[in-house]
């Protein structure tokens, strides 16, 4: 009698055991299906530009704008600094407030709102294209490979605006782009390179 339940037992586990190896499977065919999955990972590759360059300049503004003239800053102080932060937030939410209520405020502020989207709109609308390139039980692990990845640029942003700021000290006499002008021309082209990402054939999306 203990012997059969002995066996039964072990027959058990070996079912179980087997029973397990399809659904790893199932995981892994899951997750190679997502990363050739072309429209997701275009627009995660358009995010991820986006947050690279979004850290790098919030890290060198401040940083730009306490240096000395003489190394290419605005020779700002702390409380300067505080003062443009604080008018561009209030710039910022009246243009936003003015382009929710544009129809009242100002018919064409739909249009105003089109050719400046500001960088959380960015953020979203990337958000919006991952999870329409997926069905939606695959959405979990599609945002967990965006977050990650996400997550590596942000960490990588302000890393590259320190060292490109430092680097930008050492050639101030140089004929071309002297300074940080070097800094601001190579932020705008990784902004560029983001913004022809959005276009096809680079961009896809899928409709679901």
């Amino acid at each position: 009698m203990n012997k059969r339940k002995h066996y039964t037992s072990i027959k058990k586990n070996e079912l179980e055991s087997a029973s397990d190896v399809p659904d790893a499977e199932e995981k892994d065919s899951t997750l190679m299906s997502l990363l050739k999955n072309w429209p997701l990972m275009s627009s995660i590759i358009i995010y991820c530009v986006f947050s690279l360059h979004d850290m790098a300049y919030t890290e060198i503004f401040s940083l730009w704008a306490v240096n000395p003239k003489s190394l290419g800053g605005l020779n700002y102080s702390t409380d300067d600094v505080g003062t443009a932060l604080s008018i561009t937030g209030f710039v910022y939410t009246s243009t936003r407030m003015l382009s929710i209520h544009g129809v009242v405020v100002w018919p064409r502020a739909h249009l105003y709102n089109k050719c400046c989207i500001d960088r959380k709109e960015r953020f979203i609308r990337t958000f919006m294209l991952q999870n329409k390139a997926v069905d939606q039980h695959q959405r979990g692990v599609a945002n967990g490979i965006a977050m990650t990845l996400q997550s590596t640029f942000k960490a990588i942003g302000p890393a590259c605006g320190g060292a490109l700021l430092s680097w930008s000290q050492k050639r101030l006499n140089v004929a071309f782009l002297p300074g940080t002008q070097m800094i601001f021309f190579i932020l705008n082209v990784i902004e560029g390179i983001g913004v022809l990402l959005t276009f096809k054939p680079f961009l896809t999306t899928n409709h679901y």
